[in-house]
């Protein structure tokens, strides 16, 4: 089965903007490249990628997508954008001239304040998303679930997708109160989830058996059923904890094993898989692969 990874990274140390990963990190400080990632991917059967910005700086989002353009395996790129500029909304609206580009994320996990993102002045802003049919990528954590419910309820249309299921703390058990929280955004049919990044929300030990984040993947399976999850590997962070091959294999095994036992039936449980691990991800962020130029 083709799959698209509907999020990974790439970025070099050495440019001014890159402030993250630092020296501390060993696994993931230094340059990552699409050449690194089709080794790391290799065998895997990748028919395209969502290129997201790991830095908050406009210089970022233009250095990915000057690499997507000439970067056929690059589907869709996902920039930064500065929210609290008074430029924002001109600068969104030069970021729609490139080709690749489908949506922002600000990274809210950094912002202090859990409702910020409900400012008043960002109004316009989600205006000239809808008006552009750019999508929302929320970068966030279990404590900005409530405000982003409340902007999914503002922007029935806009397109939101959660990145790493709101980074549930999974090495400390937190399971119920995160589960609540994701089964009410999930009651808001524009929001997705990315089933991605849970490997890093573990410990080590946990990541040693997939059946142990089990339950968490089995709350966004439930929550959000096979129409609205998004496999991403969060690649090169996912290499702090595995390798590529290793989180999809685990992440395929626990799909299979729960729409198996839900449904009964191989080809609802295939369907599942190809939505998932593909179609998902070409419907949200509109991705023409080879296999759709060809049919």
């Amino acid at each position: 089965m083709r799959i698209i990874d509907a999020h990974q990274h790439f970025w070099q140390i050495s440019r001014a903007d890159c402030l993250w990963p630092d020296a501390s990190l060993d696994a993931i400080y230094r340059d990552f490249s699409c050449e690194d990632f089709r080794a790391d991917s290799a065998g895997q059967n990748v028919a395209a990628t969502v290129l997201v910005q790991s830095q908050a700086a406009d210089s970022d989002s233009d250095y990915l997508l000057a690499l997507a353009q000439k970067e056929e395996l690059v589907g869709a790129v996902v920039a930064w954008l500065d929210f609290s500029s008074p430029h924002a909304s001109e600068r969104l609206r030069h970021l729609a001239t490139h080709t690749k580009f489908r949506g922002v994320r600000p990274m809210l996990q950094a912002i202090d304040e859990s409702r910020w993102i409900l400012k008043p002045e960002f109004d316009p802003i989600f205006t000239l998303l809808l008006d552009l049919n750019l999508s929302f990528d929320a970068l966030i954590q279990p404590r900005h679930m409530p405000a982003v419910n409340e902007l999914a309820r503002r922007y029935p249309t806009l397109n939101i997708v959660v990145d790493h299921a709101a980074k549930p703390v999974i090495r400390e058990g937190e399971l119920e109160s995160w589960s609540d929280l994701l089964a009410s955004l999930a009651d808001r049919a524009n929001v997705s989830c990315k089933l991605s990044g849970l490997v890093t929300e573990a410990s080590p030990a946990q990541c040693a058996k997939g059946e142990n984040l089990r339950p968490w993947m089995e709350a966004i399976f439930t929550c959000f059923s096979s129409d609205r999850v998004i496999w991403g590997s969060d690649w090169p962070v996912l290499n702090l904890r595995c390798r590529y091959r290793d989180w999809l294999d685990m992440a395929r095994f626990e799909v299979a094993k729960y729409y198996g036992e839900l449904s009964g039936d191989e080809v609802r449980t295939e369907d599942a898989q190809n939505k998932i691990f593909y179609r998902n991800a070409c419907r949200f962020y509109r991705i023409r692969t080879v296999d759709d130029l060809e049919n």
